[in-house]
């Protein structure tokens, strides 16, 4: 079975001239890896009642990180089909917004392609109308290639031109891969500086209780069939402990999907395995 995706260290970054440097990263490197193998695996039906309730079909999975298990439905569509990213790779314009000075905090006033002022933090929420692929153009396809490539992202394949490369089909990436992208953030063991990986990390934090921290980015796209293809990636963290989880999945008819749907569908599946419940309700 192949390996659990971990974006591999791109040793031609400055930060790694130092022959001794190079050698201690990829030592350390070696120790972070975990493998998606047949024995850490529990494969699982239990989602399969949720997606046919919202009418779509699809993978999930979660990533417990203290127990090193896989809890997978729909392991070939998680391990070995390649999907557009769609607005999760927003995660990655934004690390490499911030890595290149083009954002410094999540509460710099910049402009939106509307000449409206706004905030890093408002426009991942809520991104205006071609907010990212403004980002994008502003970045540059030289940076976003070499940043791309760095990560190991998917297939690579963000063309020779900046037109929403993220959206058309060109770039595309396993849910497997997308995993590994979560968990290494929440890690910062991605080839940013900490600081950077610390403050798009912020960004996914949606839902803060006393007993748990729900992060996440979704994002819904629609595909030449007329359909809608659904992500949701993202961690749940109790008692400092975190539990990664991924949906992909897709309309079965042209129908949009309802909003914010596989949130519904995630919050579900937390409730009835009591993720979601304080330990004084257990």
């Amino acid at each position: 079975m192949d390996s659990f995706h971990l974006y591999r260290i791109n040793m031609q970054h400055p930060l790694f001239k130092n022959s001794t440097l190079k050698v201690l990263i990829t030592i350390l490197s070696s120790l972070f890896l975990i493998s998606c193998q047949t024995n850490n695996v529990e494969k699982t039906d239990d989602f399969k009642p949720l997606f046919q309730s919202a009418h779509v079909s699809g993978c999930f999975a979660l990533y417990d990180n203290q127990r090193n298990i896989f809890t997978i439905d729909n392991l070939y569509r998680y391990r070995d089909t390649l999907y557009s990213p769609g607005e999760t790779f927003n995660i990655v314009l934004a690390l490499i917004a911030t890595e290149t000075g083009h954002w410094l905090n999540t509460t710099e006033v910049i402009k939106s392609p509307q000449n409206k002022s706004t905030t890093l933090f408002n426009d991942f929420q809520q991104p205006p109308p071609l907010f990212f692929q403004s980002l994008a153009q502003q970045i540059g396809l030289s940076p976003i290639k070499y940043w791309v490539d760095s990560l190991r992202y998917g297939n690579k394949n963000i063309g020779d031109t900046l037109q929403l490369f993220w959206l058309n089909q060109s770039l595309k990436i396993t849910c497997d891969e997308q995993l590994g992208l979560i968990k290494e953030l929440y890690f910062s063991q991605l080839p940013f500086h900490k600081t950077t990986q610390d403050l798009v990390a912020k960004l996914l934090v949606k839902e803060q209780h006393s007993n748990y921290t729900l992060a996440y980015q979704e994002s819904y796209t629609l595909l030449p069939n007329g359909h809608y293809l659904g992500w949701l990636l993202g961690w749940i963290e109790k008692d400092k402990q975190p539990v990664f989880f991924i949906i992909n999945d897709e309309t079965t008819d042209a129908q949009a999907p309802q909003e914010h749907i596989n949130v519904s569908l995630l919050k579900q599946y937390l409730n009835q395995h009591h993720f979601l419940t304080p330990p004084d309700k257990l």
